[in-house]
């Protein structure tokens, strides 16, 4: 077989290869396309320090040239072989049309006769790998192969919980889990990327996932769950006594969206509310003695002394008024309270003279107070509360002393709650002379009935 040899140079940005051999080098940034002929195969194309090497020369026989190097883009296509031996159009060594930047790198060869395959496609680091040669005489003939890339490298870090919470609050829960859970809360479990929104991964007993709405916001971050009917308060009478216990658990079936599994697994308890209703004793030796009342009149005030005492209200023997100051210590109560009610009750009794009615000192009223034991004055602001009993029902006595309850809860600093009886009236309508004419109020009988919500 003759061999046609051909030799073609191209100028670009003052550059200039002569075909013969290897391909020149390219020195500028311009496209340099080096065609040879060798004897069996066409010569390699330059270097290029550009974005674009150039292409591998061309052979009537043989193997085609390989594409040059670049620096930048991608590597030129490799050269083309018509005839020759079974050798692959271009190369099909990394250098073959191979890119390493931004740019596609190089296709492979082309071959135009029947022997076996197009010559192999480049590599490529960022991009699709180039296309594979072509092989045009035969339809059985495979085409080159496609162009090498490297392994994509994803996400491969297990997804965490940065949080769980309440969608009404942005402070995390505890470690060993929340308190005071309201009937409505709706849970809110915080992950530290965004997640599958999938919740294959929850586990309940005391939530199921039938009887829960599940919820993801738009970052995929933010799980909601949502119970379908108002979470249960505790009933109890004993502030000591724990609340009522949720548990569910956010597992390894919660996936990134890389499919990563969650790291661990949290198991995530807490408690709601308690409904705690109860009562508070009278404060033995609570409360003041007071001689002498702000106007000047002379008056005495008494107290519990000990538990089965009892506390006296209306006028001695001597004309002077008495009323009655005590005390309940609110040392007991837990934190955060929510109050619904407090009520002041107690039992009376009376003396020979009946201190009730329009014709003595009528209606029997309880006050707030906050005299200090050691004072021997009354100089204490008060507020009426209102009627605690009438001589209809000089028997029982009660009044809501909520708002005085809630305020003293609110300061603490004293940790008491105290109140006075007193009659409506000092004096009496009818002139009973020579008896005491008191109610009685039994100091076993003396409470503060209490119901609030704590955690």
């Amino acid at each position: 077989m003759r061999l046609i040899q051909r030799s073609f140079g191209l100028i670009f940005g003052g550059s200039f290869a002569i075909a013969s051999g290897l391909a020149g080098a390219a020195c500028s940034g311009d496209d340099f396309n080096g065609c040879a002929a060798a004897r069996n195969c066409a010569s390699s194309a330059g270097a290029s320090g550009s974005p674009n090497a150039g292409h591998g020369g061309e052979s009537e026989a043989g193997k085609a040239g390989q594409g040059g190097a670049s620096g930048f883009a991608g590597k030129a296509n490799g050269g083309k072989a018509a005839l020759g031996d079974e050798s692959d159009a271009g190369s099909p060594d990394d250098d073959a049309g191979a890119g390493n930047a931004p740019e596609p790198g190089g296709s492979g060869g082309a071959r135009n006769d029947p022997m076996p395959g197009g010559g192999t496609g480049g590599r490529e680091t960022t991009r699709p790998p180039a296309t594979g040669g072509s092989a045009n005489g035969s339809e059985d003939a495979p085409a080159g192969m496609g162009g090498e890339a490297p392994e994509a490298r994803g996400d491969t870090e297990a997804p965490h919980i940065s949080m769980v919470t309440t969608q009404s609050s942005a402070t995390a829960w505890p470690d060993t889990g929340a308190k005071g859970v309201k009937a409505d809360d709706v849970i809110v479990v915080v992950f530290d990327e965004p997640m599958d929104a999938s919740t294959a991964g929850y586990a309940s007993s005391d939530l199921p996932p039938d009887d829960v709405q599940f919820t993801w916001d738009d970052t995929k971050t933010r799980l909601s769950i949502k119970p379908s009917s108002p979470l249960k308060y505790a009933e109890v009478s004993d502030p000591a006594t724990s609340g009522q216990q949720y548990v569910f658990i956010v597992g390894t079936g919660f996936h990134d969206l890389a499919g990563n599994a969650l790291a661990s697994p949290k198991t995530v308890v807490f408690t709601t509310l308690r409904h705690i209703t109860h009562t508070l004793p009278v404060q033995v030796g609570g409360g003041a003695v007071i001689t002498e009342s702000a106007n000047g009149t002379t008056t005495t005030s008494t107290r519990c002394e000990s538990a089965n005492d009892h506390v006296t209200v209306g006028e001695d023997a001597g004309r002077d008024p008495v009323f009655a100051v005590v005390m309940f210590s609110l040392s007991s109560l837990p934190d955060s309270i929510q109050w619904n009610s407090a009520t002041l009750t107690g039992t009376l009794g009376v003396t020979q003279t009946n201190a009730f009615g329009s014709t003595r000192f009528g209606t029997l009223h309880a006050y707030t107070a906050s005299a200090a034991p050691s004072k021997a004055t009354w100089d204490s602001a008060e507020t009426d509360l209102g009627p605690f009993s009438t001589h209809a029902s000089q028997a029982t006595g009660a009044v809501s002393v909520t708002n005085a309850v809630t305020s003293d809860y609110r300061d603490r600093a004293r940790n008491v709650s105290e109140y006075m009886f007193r009659f409506e009236r000092q004096t009496e309508t009818d002139d009973v002379t020579g008896h005491d004419q008191y109610a009685y109020l039994s100091c076993d009988d003396l409470k503060l009935e209490l119901d609030y919500f704590a955690p």
